[in-house]
């Protein structure tokens, strides 16, 4: 088990250095690839499992600090700034994304220090990780298209819904621990996704996304409250964490509504 997990944490190690400059990486990629394996070995020789994620706490810091000034420096000895380093660095998207990922990513990692009951894998971190960084991601990327308030919002809105959705049922599970059930949760993600994509993003067409999604999560909410009244939270519990998010998709798409009319009334 111990040489999975630092074989694949070598590897995301090694992904990660793929965002240095280039510059950077042809002199420094090979040496920081081999400090960091050496780390690894003794932490995990020292502490286990939680010495690693103690190693991958300390190192996102480090690496995301240390990405923004590298950044910084490769800008100071070009003449010309390309488009995508220009999108990174004016946005900070990369900068914030990355500080954010890791202080939530604190949430869990306090709670298996102080709790031996919270147990989190490495690649649990990773997929977390990867999930919150990636929500960030899309959700500045996609309200940065609109300038209207109403259209940020609803985003922001959605964005968090599916978020913490994704979460709950990867981590405790709507309906109970390891019910196959809350696989349907995820095809009211899909109906949002699909319902996005094809409404090109355009606020009108996502206003009925998300009353499609509004709809679909209300059957899952349904079927869930009759046919399992038994689950860990109780019929009371499955009731009100499906209304706050039958609320939220409708907030979202209410909000959506509104930065089509904003649109067209400044069009007319």
């Amino acid at each position: 088990m111990s040489k999975t997990v630092i074989y694949q944490s070598e590897r995301i190690y090694g992904f990660l250095i793929n965002f240095y400059p280039e510059r950077y990486r042809v002199e420094f990629a090979e040496e920081m690839k081999f400090v960091f394996s050496e780390l690894l070995q003794d932490a995990y020789a020292e502490q286990g499992d939680k010495g690693i994620i103690n190693l991958w706490f300390w190192t996102m810091i480090d690496t995301c600090k240390s990405l923004v000034v590298q950044h910084i420096e490769n800008q100071k000895g070009n003449k010309f700034m390309n488009k995508y380093n220009d999108f990174l660095m004016s946005n900070k998207i990369f900068l914030w994304g990355a500080l954010g990922t890791v202080l939530l990513l604190m949430i869990p990692f306090v709670g298996m220090l102080v709790s031996d009951s919270f147990q989190w894998g490495i690649m649990d971190f990773v997929f977390m990780g990867g999930l919150i960084f990636g929500a960030g991601a899309v959700f500045v990327f996609v309200a940065r298209q609109m300038n209207n308030i109403f259209y940020r919002l609803a985003v922001g809105i959605a964005g968090v819904a599916g978020f913490l959705l994704v979460w709950i049922n990867v981590a405790v599970g709507i309906i109970g621990d390891d019910e196959p059930a809350n696989l349907m949760y995820f095809g009211v993600l899909a109906i949002a996704f699909l319902g996005a994509i094809l409404a090109r993003f355009k606020a009108a067409g996502m206003y009925r996304a998300m009353l499609a999604t509004t709809a679909a999560h209300t059957i899952v909410a349904i079927i869930a409250f009759i046919f399992y009244p038994d689950a860990n939270p109780g019929q009371f519990g499955i009731l009100a964490i499906n209304a706050f998010f039958i609320l939220a998709w409708l907030s979202s798409g209410l909000l959506f509504r509104n930065a089509s009319s904003s649109d067209t009334n400044v069009n007319a």
